[in-house]
């Protein structure tokens, strides 16, 4: 006898399949979410670690910048001080300068030779004056020029005959001449300075109106 099964096996057997598929498909879904949500944590964890290498990076930097300028600062206030030890140094030359020419100059005057008016003009001097003949105003150049360390390059500009006209004196017959040379300081602290005082009686009473 033959039987016969009505059953739906077929559509029992799809929709077995579609559960199935359907069960994998979440699985699937579930896994993909997982995942995402690792990756995302993940992702979130090395942003957070990047911000904060950004914010020590940043703080390395400000205090770089804060360094920086504290250098300025310390640059400026050097700055400052090489320019006021270079100003008291110019000022101790320059009265050593004076001082050490008041001294040096009146070694070398010869006899018969006055110095009326003496300016400097950065480390040239001019002088002018008045000499009993020609041969005392070359007596002098030699004398500046041979005699002294501190004196180079002296030259005549200009000799005029002339008188001497003093009060209660007979008028004396020379020339007045005008030289010109250079300074030539020995350096700071060469032992050659001369104490402070008063001018050395010789130049005194050269420059002394009616010596």
């Amino acid at each position: 006898m033959i039987a016969f099964n009505f059953l739906p096996h077929r559509a029992l057997a799809r929709q077995q399949q579609r559960e199935r598929f359907r069960r994998k498909l979440g699985l699937a879904a579930g896994l993909g979410l997982l995942l995402a949500l690792l990756g995302l944590v993940g992702l979130q964890r090395q942003i957070s670690v990047q911000q904060e290498k950004n914010q020590l990076l940043e703080a390395d930097i400000a205090g770089f910048d804060a360094g920086i300028k504290a250098l300025a600062v310390l640059q400026a206030e050097v700055g400052l001080l090489q320019a006021r030890e270079q100003a008291l140094q110019a000022l101790q030359l320059e009265r050593r300068l004076a001082l050490r020419l008041f001294t040096e100059l009146p070694r070398h005057l010869p006899e018969g030779l006055v110095i009326s008016s003496l300016r400097q003009d950065g480390k040239t001097l001019n002088l002018s004056g008045f000499a009993l003949s020609n041969d005392r105003v070359s007596e002098f150049l030699r004398q500046l020029a041979q005699g002294s360390d501190w004196f180079s390059g002296p030259e005549l500009v200009e000799v005029v005959a002339a008188n001497l006209e003093l009060p209660g004196r007979a008028p004396s017959r020379g020339a007045n001449f005008t030289i010109r040379l250079r300074l030539e300081p020995a350096p700071l602290g060469s032992g050659a300075e001369p104490k402070a005082g008063a001018l050395p009686a010789p130049l005194r009473k050269t420059l002394e109106p009616g010596a």
